[in-house]
């Protein structure tokens, strides 16, 4: 299920957008001031890098059951929520509701969020070193950026190719067998 629910993300180029508040969910951090308004977000998605037409994340429950679930039966909705005991936003509740018709109301698939690299990748500690001991020895890769501005430039480029005449960038074609690359 993991990588079907990670498909259209890779294949669609999705970007995601955050709107913050002060905390509205059973999670929060309740010891924050009430004015830390980036202590709860409720989360968009948007294909191929349009903000500009949200995602129906309630799709994703038919992507996952490979259409056993009919589009357009069921809502989702998706926050962030600082949990008790974080430090400088280390904890996050990823919360995932879900209802039918346009009320979602039942929690099913939350999971916790823990920061393990800063803002300049520098590990964040216990979490850092408790991650690399709980993982063992599987290799990992850790995305904290890009090399430099010329680096991002590039994959922007291709992917605006996409976005404009349909062409998939070299690094998807593999994703999907048979396709054209820029």
């Amino acid at each position: 299920a993991g990588l079907a629910a990670a498909s259209p993300m890779i294949n669609g180029g999705v970007v995601f957008s955050y709107k913050c508040s002060t905390c509205e969910g059973r999670y929060c951090r309740r010891d924050l001031p009430t004015n830390d308004d980036m202590a709860f977000a409720y989360m968009q998605s948007g294909s191929f890098g349009n903000m500009t037409q949200a995602d129906d994340l309630g799709l994703l429950a038919s992507v996952i059951s490979r259409g056993a679930i009919l589009p357009g039966i069921l809502s989702g909705a998706f926050t962030l929520e600082e949990m008790p005991g974080s430090e400088d936003g280390s904890l996050w509740k990823r919360t995932c509701f879900w209802g039918l018709g346009s009320c979602a109301w039942q929690e099913f698939g939350s999971y916790d969020l823990t920061k393990i690299v800063d803002e300049h990748g520098e590990p964040v500690q216990p979490h850092y070193d408790e991650f690399i001991e709980y993982m063992g020895e599987v290799p990992l890769m850790i995305w904290t950026g890009w090399a430099d501005e010329q680096a991002k430039k590039v994959v922007a480029d291709r992917i605006e190719a996409f976005v404009q005449n349909g062409t998939l960038p070299e690094f998807m074609s593999a994703l999907r067998p048979g396709a054209q690359s820029v």
